[in-house]
């Protein structure tokens, strides 16, 4: 029987939000607010698995910023 999250679903949609298209189609270098939901997700309890992967992300949004 699995055990059921609730903080983990969110933190993992929370994520795959920031991944999705639409997010990254509409990141523009002078807004901020894409880095600083990765902030607050980094800070709160992330699993291993899923900290690896916002930071892989966020290191990506840092060069498409820096290509900008």
């Amino acid at each position: 029987m699995d055990v059921i999250d609730p903080e983990r679903d969110y933190l993992a949609g929370a994520v795959s939000a920031l991944e999705s298209p639409s997010c990254l189609q509409a990141f523009r270098p002078d807004r901020d607010e894409q880095m600083a939901a990765i902030e607050i997700l980094l800070s709160s309890r992330l699993p291993a698995e899923l900290r690896c992967q916002l930071r892989e992300f966020e290191q990506s949004l840092v060069l498409r910023k820096d290509a900008a």
